[in-house]
């Protein structure tokens, strides 16, 4: 005879929780850090010849770094995309200019990306779930806000990580890394590319390599609205407004690595 098992909701999207996990495990790992004038984002990233990028404003003072596969991040870059129109639509306001203090990474977060991770997590009207993970980062108050593939959230400060170890409520080796003393208010962008870098290739095993690091920034020197600025190859006008040179950025995480 055979023997019919019928699961529960929950069980079906704890095994479904733990394969993602699974697959995440093996992700590559992004990084939010503050430093004394603005926000870092640095992620391990294969593909950065290929002009494939796992950061991107969201916002003139908001942007996120994801954690997935390519084909997830391309994904996630959608999503971002139609939730920056929408809030432009909201606040009536063009899309790369929403100066409200009010429009924070939390609020984009809890109101537009956590209930479209939480409704695609649970298959809602046949929806698939996102397998990536990201942190949203806000330069006007150096607030993280982490949002994992299952639409859970986290609000940290000073720094936050995703991909390999990260989960939700859980320490990660990245992380550990920069609260053992290592991690200061004050760092320089300078010094915040160096300790991101020995951050990242402790995260991953020392696995990392110096043409494998995207790196960008929201920093509060920038002239103008827009505080987004790339320091990693390929990304066209936008060096015009980076804060360090991004030769002297990758000359930086070079010697980090050595």
């Amino acid at each position: 005879m055979f023997e019919f098992i019928t699961k529960s909701r929950e069980e079906m999207l704890e095994e479904k929780r733990n394969l993602t996990k699974k697959t995440l495990s093996r992700a590559p790992v992004g990084l939010g850090m503050v430093y004394n004038n603005g926000i870092l984002f640095m992620s391990e990233n294969q593909l950065l010849g290929e002009r494939m990028y796992n950061t991107d404003p969201v916002l003139e003072t908001i942007g996120y770094i994801g954690s997935g596969s390519a084909r997830e991040v391309q994904k996630l870059h959608r999503l971002i995309t139609n939730v920056a129109d929408s809030a432009a639509l909201e606040y009536g306001r063009k899309r790369i200019s929403i100066p409200s203090r009010s429009v924070t990474a939390r609020f984009i977060g809890e109101t537009y990306i956590v209930p479209e991770f939480d409704r695609r997590f649970r298959g809602e009207l046949g929806a698939t779930n996102f397998e990536i993970s990201l942190i949203l980062g806000d330069v006007h108050n150096g607030e993280f806000y982490t949002i994992f593939f299952d639409g859970s959230p986290e609000s940290k400060r000073d720094f936050a990580s995703v991909g390999a170890d990260a989960d939700a409520g859980q320490p990660n080796r990245v992380e550990q890394y920069l609260r053992d003393g290592r991690w200061n208010q004050g760092l320089s962008l300078e010094d915040a590319l160096a300790l991101g870098t020995k951050a990242l290739a402790f995260g991953t095993g020392d696995r990392i390599r110096d043409g494998y690091i995207e790196a960008a920034v929201l920093d509060r020197t920038i002239a103008g609205e827009d505080k987004w600025a790339p320091l990693s190859p390929a990304r066209g006008s936008c060096y015009a407004r980076s804060p360090v040179d991004v030769g002297r950025a990758r000359e930086i995480i070079r010697s980090a690595l050595d």
